[in-house]
């Protein structure tokens, strides 16, 4: 992928120590818009039959993260008031709503709506409980990337990251008087170059109703962001 410098973070007001989690403070929601074709034989030919991102489903929804229940249906498609959906309660993501109940309809006219998906509701699926106050989705309690919505902003969210995590290269920071000054820092994106074997995009969820193909919902794939810092110095 390409790489966006960071530049450098000030260590002037750290303490000589060991560094070893990462907090950063970062957008709640993630915008995507876009479109595919039906994965049947209607989405093949000169006049493919598509599916777009909608509008129904696509405003931010700052709710609570908690109950799930509250915002996200599990199973079937009834509720209208919950803009997001899970086939069954095993399933570790929630898409967005494309419509209410499902549809075929076919969008090949229609414009790509921008749709919000909440980081805050997504880290909540696949809370562990091992960390009071933060959504942590991952079952080591000493290698976990956690969530935490931040007091008073519904518009951001904080990133725990701990050294042990992949994807965050460079951890831990040993820093003493000599080299406490500045770190680098670099950020990784391979959504930035897709390719055959990259996770980038928009997923779209299907279901297969009574023999007809209908689309249900859609989400942001994962970016592969990759934190790297390099040597402390002065």
């Amino acid at each position: 992928g390409e790489e966006i410098s960071a530049g450098k973070i000030d260590l002037s007001g750290c303490k000589s120590g060991t560094y070893s989690a990462l907090f950063a403070t970062v957008s709640r929601y993630s915008l995507f818009a876009g479109s595919t074709v039906f994965p049947d034989s209607s989405g093949a030919g000169a006049s493919p039959k598509m599916v777009k991102t909608t509008s129904l489903f696509a405003d931010k929804n700052t709710s609570a993260a908690e109950p799930l229940a509250t915002w996200l249906e599990t199973g079937g498609l009834s509720d209208s008031s919950k803009k997001y959906f899970r086939p069954t309660a095993g399933w570790s993501t929630a898409f967005v709503k494309l419509s209410s109940s499902g549809s075929s309809a076919d969008l090949s006219n229609a414009e790509a709506a921008v749709m919000y998906e909440d980081g805050l509701k997504s880290a909540a699926i696949n809370d562990t409980g091992l960390v009071p106050g933060w959504y942590c989705e991952t079952g080591n309690s000493v290698d976990e990337y956690c969530v935490r919505a931040v007091s008073g902003d519904d518009e951001k969210i904080q990133w725990r990251f701990l050294s042990t995590l992949d994807g965050l290269n460079g951890m831990p920071l040993d820093l003493n008087d000599e080299n406490s000054c500045s770190v680098p820092l670099d950020l990784s994106y391979y959504a930035l170059k897709p390719g055959t074997y990259e996770e980038a995009g928009i997923k779209f969820l299907w279901a297969n109703d009574g023999g007809t193909l209908k689309y249900v919902g859609a989400r942001g794939a994962e970016d592969g962001l990759t934190i790297t810092f390099g040597k402390p110095t002065c």
